[in-house]
């Protein structure tokens, strides 16, 4: 897995946009398609050239949403509220039979098992 930062495929003007909204979405899904529509997708050719692979639109939106909730999570003084209904997060990922650390990355409600636990017979 590639790890970037939204400064290297979004410009500073980008990220004031970005910021802008966050500030006033209702919920995730709401600041998600707005980002998309207005940020992501009027300058996909860029960012994926500047990241040097094809991208998906809705998925860079849901990563500059984790990044914001991660923001606020680790300095609340920052002023950007967590919108309501936020179901995408970066967190560890573990199996939720033997709690092995499966890695670390954005996660929507997820729960999975590791490949040995996958594999064992079911009952």
């Amino acid at each position: 897995m590639k790890h970037i930062s939204i400064g290297e495929f979004l410009t500073e003007d980008e990220i004031a946009h970005v910021k802008a909204v966050w500030e006033r979405a209702e919920d995730t899904s709401q600041f998600v398609a707005i980002v998309q529509r207005e940020v992501i997708e009027p300058n996909m050719a860029r960012i994926n050239a500047t990241l040097g692979q094809e991208n998906d639109a809705r998925y860079l939106a849901y990563a500059v949403a984790a990044v914001f909730a991660q923001l606020v999570t680790m300095d609340p003084d920052i002023d950007a509220p967590v919108p309501p209904g936020r179901m995408w997060e970066w967190a560890e990922d573990r199996c939720q039979v033997c709690d092995t650390l499966l890695g670390h990355g954005l996660r929507f409600m997820h729960v999975g098992m590791c490949e040995r636990c996958a594999a064992a017979p079911k009952h």
